[in-house]
């Protein structure tokens, strides 16, 4: 076959199977624009065909044959790269290859040059199976004479024992063994070594783990030597960056230090650092010894941080090799970690951590953007600790609550359901119950008696703090709504640059940090599984019903109270011929509304006023408001006439006289004052996080304002092509390219194909079937959970007659309802959805309150008792159940079922396929 070398530098995605593992990851290097020198890859097709097939048969069979007898595979293997290496002599040398050879040193005047020749193995350096330090290079290679014996040594390198031993342990076909080679330039080595972009040894995912010698790094790669180690951490944001340990390379311990010994800012972003003794740590680490400043150090974990994410967003934890000339950092190779600790609490540290996407697919059903990431990661970690840091508990620093596989974001179930049991004596079934999702649940251990004391504490000082926390949540929520109002009206152009980098960095970092108070109100829950716990013991059978028709009552949530907002704009639009043809996009959008009666612009502007931020999967920054476009919006108003709001109240109120009722013939006096009491509580708490949610929509309306502007300004600087792109783009990349837009042009084609690459992969996540559980332990993932058959026998006592399967999710409304399903995959397909059929969706956010108006009842996938959809269900009365995974693939529309409200049971009743 004819040889063709491939250019790293001009590669396709389509050409990295040709390349090997570490060939492959060379060309993504450089196609993302990161510091990496020129290579050359022969592809493993055409190495193949340099070895005669007698020796590669010769090979796969001593593998084979002595795989329990080590000392023979051993000389037969020896024999095999002595038949391959030698193959180098004159008279068996490939032509084409040494014609090839031959123009490429010319052509880079590389005939001095002392060349890299380095193994690219198939399979090497990937996600599962890294084949670290097993195959051969060759380095300073010098003259095309080397070059072909280097070729073949790596080339060779298959069959060591160790090559064969480790492809037997991965299971790993030998005939499928195949080699590519690359080529690259020797680099000018002041020092190098090894980044891992998590603490490898406990996984830890806010530090990284830097270990270098002076000179070159083969011999520390290959465990040879010991390193300088340097650890270096950042808060969730990656803004604060700071050295927490060292350890010398003679040295055998680490000198850890929370507190950064060299604080450094992020406004900063360059690949060129000074090498000024000035940068040296102020720690007791010995000066002379020191391989990289603080200053050197904190620059290659940014840019290590940057390598990662451009290569996989979505698991940036990677293993970067790295040389550093004195000025610049140049990386030689980067592979994803394939084993790494689990940090987490001692107790948990046995166990597998669960991650489940159990409320968090709700109101994140698709695979996330790379702006998402941080931010989210900031919120999440912010809230889920906010009542222990608020009780005076002091939480670990370190330990991770969200993540993401296939770019869809996971809880640690774990984690979770640990701390509130610890803190707050909560069972992780009752955790799992707030929650949704299908985890199991962790075991616990037996408390001391002394632990309830504590216990008993947190709880006092829960119920005397927290109240302060909601009133300045209050303060918080009016501040935002005042400033909303500011914001609208600002015209960002006239922004600087900087100030608009400014104020996107403190969004990204401090937006739950700084609403501490409103943080804690969508956290809110407490009280509702207190009176869940309090009527199960006080009315058994009825507990579920009973708790569901008291969360009616009361002032209505934001959600609720939109609702009906929204309901009364559709039936003022159905009386106004011209209001309906605005809203069916018949009249021009500029002046269209002016046209329209007094009566539905006022309403319409009303409803605009105070719920534009809303829209469909508000979660996403990516995602615009009804505000930015209203074509959603007006189709649920054109859909909603007919909704009967009468009936709607009417059947609440029917729930609420029917749960006192029961309530009254159930307990005593004391009882039912304790219900009033926690009833009150819980609906405010609930009410609350709605309240909350909302006003944190206000925010992120803001933050995508300001991220259009900054798409804006790239796609006027030809650095992106359209402004949307700038959500696919990481903060540390929009900040180096808005701040020197010169520097941000030449690195235009390296961000576009950083884009275009999330794009497809964001496509290609969503196309991909959600696991509801994930389990991970230091060696990786392992098996998930199946959720593709949760439907069980039919129980006979609670069945109906007709009755032909039957799934039990969670109940969160008393109502039953009997009707054909609708799947509605998005609120925007409300046409679909006859007035009074179920409808059945994967997820749902608020949005999606116009479906529940028109449904007669609701099903969702995923879901748990403080849900939206579990809220709203119970706010309005709709008969309604949750958490039941992959029933939107187990029915179809026309099926006929019966949502069994109380028990949270769901039966087909007729399929739609027998009906045909």
């Amino acid at each position: 076959m004819n040889l063709s070398l491939i250019d790293c530098r001009q590669a396709t995605p389509e050409q990295y199977p040709q390349l090997g593992g570490k060939g492959a990851q060379l060309a993504r290097l450089l196609r993302y624009g990161l510091p990496t020198p020129v290579s050359f890859v022969i592809p493993a097709a055409y190495c193949r065909t340099l070895i005669p097939e007698h020796i590669w048969t010769q090979a796969i069979t001593a593998c084979e044959q002595y795989q329990d007898q080590p000392e023979q595979a051993e000389l037969a293997l020896n024999a095999v790269r002595q038949a391959i290496t030698q193959l180098a002599s004159l008279d068996q040398s490939d032509t084409q290859l040494r014609r090839t050879l031959t123009d490429l040193l010319t052509a880079q005047n590389w005939q001095q040059q002392a060349l890299a020749v380095r193994s690219s193995a198939i399979g090497e350096d990937g996600q599962q199976h890294s084949f670290a330090g097993i195959h051969h290079s060759e380095l300073n290679v010098v003259g095309l004479a080397a070059l072909e014996r280097a070729i073949l040594e790596v080339i060779a390198s298959l069959w060591t024992p160790q090559a064969c031993a480790y492809r037997d342990k991965i299971q790993f076909s030998h005939h499928d063994a195949n080699m590519a080679v690359v080529i690259m330039p020797m680099l000018e080595s002041h020092a190098a070594g090894v980044i891992f972009t998590c603490d490898p040894r406990d996984g830890r995912e806010d530090r990284l783990l830097i270990s270098g010698v002076f000179g070159l790094a083969d011999e520390l790669v290959a465990g040879k030597v010991n390193g300088e180690d340097i650890i270096v951490q950042h808060d969730w944001s990656h803004q604060d960056w700071h050295i927490v340990g060292r350890r010398c390379a003679h040295s055998n311990a680490i000198q850890i230090s929370e507190e950064p010994s060299s604080p450094q800012s992020t406004q900063s972003k360059t690949n060129s650092i000074s090498n000024s003794p000035t940068n040296a740590p102020t720690n007791t680490v010995n000066q002379t010894s020191i391989i990289l400043t603080d200053e050197q150090a904190i620059t290659l974990a940014k840019l290590a941080c940057e390598t990662a994410k451009a290569m996989d967003y979505s698991q940036p934890y990677f293993d970067i090799e790295w040389v550093f000339d004195g000025q610049e950092f140049q990386l030689v190779q980067a592979r994803p970690i394939s084993a790494r600790g689990l940090y987490t609490y001692p107790y948990l540290q046995q166990q597998a951590t669960m991650w489940t996407n159990g409320n968090a697919k709700e109101i994140l059903p698709f695979a996330i953007r790379i702006c998402e990431r941080d931010p989210m990661i900031c919120a999440v970690n912010e809230m889920l600790t906010l009542a222990q840091q608020i009780v005076g508990i002091q939480v670990p620093a370190g330990i991770q609550r969200i993540t993401q596989f296939d770019g869809h974001v996971y809880l640690n179930a774990s984690v979770i359901q640990w701390e509130t049991f610890q803190h707050f004596n909560l069972q992780p079934d009752e955790v799992n119950f707030i929650f949704g999702g299908h985890q199991a649940n962790i075991p616990i251990p037996k408390r001391h008696w002394s632990e309830y004391l504590k216990i008993a504490g947190n709880f006092f000082k829960a119920l005397t703090r927290f109240p302060a926390y909601r009133r300045r949540g209050m303060q918080e929520a009016k501040t935002i709504q005042a400033n909303s109002l500011l914001w609208r009206k600002q015209d960002l152009s006239s922004l600087s640059n900087a100030a608009l980098l400014q104020e996107i960095r403190d969004r990204s970092r401090y937006t739950y940090l700084q609403h501490r108070g409103l943080c804690l109100m969508q956290g809110a829950s407490g009280t509702l599984m207190q009176l869940q716990k309090f009527l199960d013991k006080a009315c058994l059978q009825d507990a579920k019903a009973l708790i569901a028709a008291l969360m009616s009552e009361g002032e209505m949530s934001v959600s609720a109270q939109q609702a009906f907002d929204l309901l009364g704009l559709a039936k003022i639009a159905a009386k106004d011929k011209i209001a309906l043809d605005f809203l069916k996009g018949n009249l021009p959008s500029e002046s269209g509304i002016q046209t329209c009666s007094e009566t539905f612009q006022h309403a319409y502007t009303e409803f605009l006023t105070h719920y534009g931020h809303r829209g469909n999967y508000e979660s996403y920054i990516s995602r615009p408001s009804w505000r930015e476009q209203s074509n959603t919006l007006h189709l649920a108003i054109l859909n909603l006439a007919e909704v009967d709001i009468d009936a709607l109240q009417k059947r609440q109120q029917e729930q609420i006289a029917w749960a006192w009722k029961t309530i009254k013939e159930q307990c005593h006096l004391g009882q039912i004052g304790t219900i009033k009491f926690m009833q009150k509580q819980a609906k405010m708490e609930c009410n609350q996080r709605e309240f909350a949610r909302s006003h944190f929509g206000l925010i992120l309306e803001r933050s995508r304002s300001l991220m259009l502007e900054v798409g804006r300004r790239l796609q006027n600087a030809g650095i992106i092509l359209e402004i949307s792109d700038v959500f696919d783009l990481d903060y540390a990349e929009i900040d180096c390219a808005l701040s020197d837009i010169e520097a941000g042009k030449h690195l235009a084609q390296a961000y576009q194909h950083r884009i275009g690459d999330r794009q497809q992969q964001i496509a290609h996540w969503n196309a991909m079937p959600i696991r509801d559980v994930v389990l991970q332990t230091a060696q990786g993932i392992i098996a998930s959970p199946s959720t593709n058959e949760f439907a069980q026998e039919l129980t006979q006592e609670h069945a109906p007659n007709e009755a032909t399967q039957e799934w039990q999710g969670i109940a969160v409304s008393m109502a039953s309802y009997r009707g054909k399903v609708c799947l509605i995959e998005s609120p925007a397909q409300i046409a679909k959805l006859k007035q009074g059929d179920i409808a059945i969706a994967l997820s749902t956010d608020p949005s999606w309150l116009p479906i529940f108006l028109k449904a007669g009842g609701m099903i969702v996938e995923t879901g748990g008792y403080l849900s939206h959809s579990a809220i709203v269900a119970r706010e309005l009365g709709i008969p309604t159940i949750v958490n039941l995974p992959s029933i939107t693939s187990q029915l179809q529309d026309g099926d006929e079922v019966l949502i069994d409200g109380p028990a949270g049971r769901l039966y087909r009743l007729t399929s739609s396929k027998i009906n045909q």
